[in-house]
């Protein structure tokens, strides 16, 4: 069995490209457009049900909800972060075996999105709920009480990397921070809306839909985007990613 992964080290125009290779400008397009098929399978279903109820002939059709467990959303947004987290390591491999740095940095990240994905399978921040709520009694923004330790979490994290987005050549570390910095809103901002929302008009009333709805798709072009930034990081440090069984 061959090396499974690894960078052309070579000049880009050095080597001739495999008759049966996928260009990453090709993966990145083909991410785009299934991301932008999810969200609006997503928010047909929550317009559909709103307007005509779940005793349709399609039921509820809670497989293709943006706000659901075992749902196709959930499950792209869980794929995502997965390769997000593989790029992530070949990245932080490859960084290591040159001898450049912030390989820690790089190192971080993976691990941090493979906690993203086993986290959206799985929704283990909501173990934090209760036992916050009890202890504050958290109502409005902070009825999801999650994001009380998440305000804290954040921040730091950010202001952490900050040096590394400012080492990064142009545009990737600008780039990096606006696909976190969307995350962040919908993961975030959205869930303490969410909270509002939910109180003010229950968990079928359309504002609370609405915000829910424009959390995900947040959350899903944030990763989409992401996604896009490393494969044309890739491209641009070391021409291309190739895969060898």
């Amino acid at each position: 069995m061959a090396d499974m992964t690894y960078f052309d080290t070579t000049r880009r125009d050095q080597r001739p490209m495999p008759d049966n290779a996928i260009s990453l400008r090709m993966a990145g397009n083909v991410l785009v457009a299934t991301s932008l098929v999810v969200i609006a399978l997503g928010l047909f279903r929550e317009w559909f049900v709103y307007h005509f109820g779940e005793e349709t002939v399609f039921q509820d059709m809670r497989h293709i909800a943006l706000d659901a467990e075992q749902c196709l959303a959930a499950w792209y947004s869980s794929l995502t972060m997965v390769v997000c987290a593989g790029l992530l390591a070949c990245i932080t491999r490859m960084t290591y075996r040159r001898q450049q740095p912030d390989v820690g940095y790089w190192l971080v990240l993976t691990i941090v999105f493979i906690g993203l994905s086993l986290d959206e399978s799985t929704s283990v921040h909501e173990l934090a709920l209760e036992p916050i709520q009890g202890a504050l009694h958290t109502s409005g923004p902070f009825l999801f009480a999650w994001v009380i330790p998440a305000l804290i979490l954040v921040p730091a994290f950010g202001i952490f990397y900050l040096g590394f987005l400012r080492r990064l050549p142009a545009p990737y570390g600008m780039w990096f921070f606006l696909s976190g910095a969307v995350f962040v809103a919908g993961a975030l901002g959205m869930e303490m809306v969410g909270g509002v929302t939910y109180e003010a008009y229950g968990a079928t009333g359309l504002k609370y839909i609405m915000s829910f709805a424009l959390e995900e798709s947040l959350e899903i072009i944030a990763m989409t985007s992401f996604l896009v930034s490393l494969l044309s990081y890739v491209k641009y440090m070391y021409g291309r990613l190739e895969l060898e069984l």
